[in-house]
């Protein structure tokens, strides 16, 4: 059984799609040996939804930690050992820094590709590409086809590595920011 390792950074709030990674953790690590793969789950930041991740982590300490705030510099030191970022926001992302963030370390993120996050989040990645009637059965299949793939996309890794990679973020913050 594979590892797979996910980081999210964004606030525990339901509008960042919290709701639906704690919905879609439980289905899967409740399952136990039936999933095609064990997931190791980073989760920093706080806010309202809080106490729901705190039971989380104590339901399944061996594959969800919580470390609350913290500083950036901290969150990268181990930030090559991620497979992905959940970045599931339901609302249109006015920046998108989780997904900038973790880009310049080629690390990609599932998420809906909309707003100014778009450019981050790769075709396959898109939450919105996947089946489903309501957000939590698109985010379910989309989390389940991605992660039960016999391998991650490391050329899209490599991709994203390459165009959002430290010598090119700024650039692409500079354009996203130019006035038209």
């Amino acid at each position: 059984m594979k590892i797979v390792k996910l980081i999210s950074t964004h606030r525990l709030d339901p509008e960042k799609g919290r709701d639906l990674i704690v919905s879609r953790l439980h289905t899967v690590l409740s399952a136990g040996s039936e999933a095609d793969y064990n997931i190791q789950y980073d989760i920093c930041g706080d806010g309202s939804m809080r106490p729901q991740i705190e039971e989380l982590v104590k339901l399944y300490p061996d594959h969800i930690s919580y470390y609350g705030y913290l500083p950036l510099s901290k969150i990268f030191k181990n930030s090559l050992d991620y497979d992905f970022v959940l970045m599931p926001s339901k609302f249109l992302e006015t920046f998108g820094l989780s997904a900038l963030d973790f880009a310049q370390f080629g690390i990609p993120t599932i998420g809906y590709k909309k707003g100014w996050v778009a450019p981050f989040i790769l075709d396959s990645l898109d939450i919105q590409k996947f089946e489903g009637n309501t957000e939590q059965e698109q985010f379910d299949t989309a989390l389940h086809t991605i992660l039960s793939a016999e391998s991650f996309p490391t050329s899209d890794q490599k991709y994203i590595k390459d165009k959002y990679g430290a010598t090119q973020w700024v650039k692409k913050f500079d354009k996203l920011t130019e006035k038209n």
